[in-house]
Protein backbone atom coordinates (compact mmCIF):
# COMPACT_ATOMS: atom_id res chain seq x y z
CA UNK A 1 0.00 0.00 0.00
CA UNK A 2 3.09 2.35 -0.29
CA UNK A 3 4.48 1.97 3.32
CA UNK A 4 7.69 2.09 4.01
CA UNK A 5 8.37 0.02 7.27
CA UNK A 6 11.90 0.39 8.83
CA UNK A 7 13.73 -3.03 9.48
CA UNK A 8 13.39 -4.15 13.36
CA UNK A 9 10.11 -1.78 13.10
CA UNK A 10 7.68 -2.90 15.73
CA UNK A 11 4.33 -2.49 14.58
CA UNK A 12 1.05 -2.24 16.88
CA UNK A 13 -1.98 -3.21 15.71
CA UNK A 14 -4.79 -1.28 17.51
CA UNK A 15 -7.32 -4.14 17.55
CA UNK A 16 -9.75 -1.89 19.28
CA UNK A 17 -10.33 0.42 16.53
CA UNK A 18 -10.17 -2.24 14.28
CA UNK A 19 -13.54 -4.19 16.57
CA UNK A 20 -15.15 -0.66 16.29
CA UNK A 21 -15.05 0.02 12.88
CA UNK A 22 -18.14 0.17 11.19
CA UNK A 23 -16.26 -0.43 7.54
CA UNK A 24 -15.48 -3.88 9.32
CA UNK A 25 -18.45 -4.72 11.11
CA UNK A 26 -21.90 -4.24 10.54
CA UNK A 27 -23.08 -2.19 13.78
CA UNK A 28 -20.07 -2.57 15.88
CA UNK A 29 -21.14 -1.00 19.31
CA UNK A 30 -23.99 -3.66 19.67
CA UNK A 31 -23.42 -6.83 21.58
CA UNK A 32 -23.95 -9.60 18.37
CA UNK A 33 -21.53 -12.52 19.46
CA UNK A 34 -23.59 -14.54 16.37
CA UNK A 35 -21.69 -12.46 14.00
CA UNK A 36 -18.46 -14.58 14.54
CA UNK A 37 -20.58 -17.70 13.46
CA UNK A 38 -21.40 -18.33 9.84
CA UNK A 39 -23.89 -20.67 10.81
CA UNK A 40 -25.51 -20.80 7.03
CA UNK A 41 -22.48 -22.05 6.35
CA UNK A 42 -21.63 -25.54 7.30
CA UNK A 43 -18.14 -25.54 5.81
CA UNK A 44 -17.04 -22.52 7.68
CA UNK A 45 -14.53 -24.16 10.34
CA UNK A 46 -13.06 -21.80 12.94
CA UNK A 47 -9.64 -21.41 12.65
CA UNK A 48 -7.21 -19.52 15.07
CA UNK A 49 -4.05 -19.94 13.14
CA UNK A 50 -5.68 -19.21 9.89
CA UNK A 51 -7.69 -15.80 8.49
CA UNK A 52 -10.12 -16.02 10.53
CA UNK A 53 -9.51 -12.47 11.87
CA UNK A 54 -12.20 -12.09 13.99
CA UNK A 55 -9.88 -13.71 16.79
CA UNK A 56 -7.08 -10.98 16.10
CA UNK A 57 -7.18 -9.61 20.01
CA UNK A 58 -5.89 -12.97 20.78
CA UNK A 59 -3.03 -12.77 18.30
CA UNK A 60 -2.48 -15.17 14.89
CA UNK A 61 -0.41 -17.73 13.40
CA UNK A 62 2.60 -18.72 15.44
CA UNK A 63 2.66 -15.59 18.01
CA UNK A 64 -0.85 -16.07 19.39
CA UNK A 65 -2.06 -16.74 22.62
CA UNK A 66 -0.63 -19.83 23.83
CA UNK A 67 -4.06 -20.27 26.23
CA UNK A 68 -5.98 -20.15 23.60
CA UNK A 69 -6.62 -24.16 22.55
CA UNK A 70 -7.12 -24.51 26.48
CA UNK A 71 -9.55 -21.90 26.65
CA UNK A 72 -11.67 -23.17 23.85
CA UNK A 73 -11.99 -26.65 25.36
CA UNK A 74 -12.90 -25.73 28.82
CA UNK A 75 -14.34 -22.02 28.51
CA UNK A 76 -17.63 -24.54 27.16
CA UNK A 77 -17.48 -26.66 30.30
CA UNK A 78 -17.14 -24.10 32.89
CA UNK A 79 -19.68 -21.55 31.17
CA UNK A 80 -22.41 -24.64 30.58
CA UNK A 81 -21.89 -25.56 34.63
CA UNK A 82 -22.10 -21.99 36.00
CA UNK A 83 -25.32 -21.37 33.45
CA UNK A 84 -26.57 -24.57 34.71
CA UNK A 85 -26.26 -24.59 38.61
CA UNK A 86 -27.25 -21.15 38.97
CA UNK A 87 -29.77 -18.48 38.31
CA UNK A 88 -28.14 -15.29 37.76
CA UNK A 89 -29.70 -11.74 38.48
CA UNK A 90 -28.38 -8.22 38.74
CA UNK A 91 -27.64 -6.19 41.60
CA UNK A 92 -30.64 -4.87 43.14
CA UNK A 93 -29.39 -0.98 42.19
CA UNK A 94 -28.90 -2.17 38.46
CA UNK A 95 -30.93 -2.81 36.17
CA UNK A 96 -30.64 -3.55 32.39
CA UNK A 97 -31.30 -0.08 30.92
CA UNK A 98 -29.16 1.84 33.53
CA UNK A 99 -26.50 -0.85 33.26
CA UNK A 100 -22.86 1.36 32.46
CA UNK A 101 -21.30 0.03 29.17
CA UNK A 102 -18.35 2.34 29.05
CA UNK A 103 -15.23 0.71 29.18
CA UNK A 104 -12.15 1.96 30.73
CA UNK A 105 -8.81 1.18 27.94
CA UNK A 106 -5.59 -0.49 29.17
CA UNK A 107 -3.45 -3.34 28.23
CA UNK A 108 -6.39 -5.46 28.30
CA UNK A 109 -10.06 -3.78 27.82
CA UNK A 110 -12.45 -3.56 31.41
CA UNK A 111 -15.95 -2.32 31.90
CA UNK A 112 -15.22 1.07 33.80
CA UNK A 113 -17.76 0.16 36.25
CA UNK A 114 -17.59 -3.77 36.85
CA UNK A 115 -21.10 -5.17 37.17
CA UNK A 116 -22.26 -7.72 39.84
CA UNK A 117 -24.00 -10.53 38.71
CA UNK A 118 -25.22 -12.47 42.02
CA UNK A 119 -25.43 -15.87 41.49
CA UNK A 120 -28.39 -17.97 43.00
CA UNK A 121 -28.68 -21.39 43.72
CA UNK A 122 -31.13 -23.59 41.19
CA UNK A 123 -32.74 -25.96 43.94
CA UNK A 124 -32.78 -29.79 43.18
CA UNK A 125 -30.29 -29.26 40.67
Amino acid sequence: MGYFIPKDTQVFVNTWAIGRDPDAWDEPLVFKPERFCDCDNKSYKTDYKGQHYEFIPFGAGRRMCAGVPLAHRILHLVLGSLLHRFDWELDSNVTPLTMDMKDNLGITMRKFEPLLAVPKLVVGS
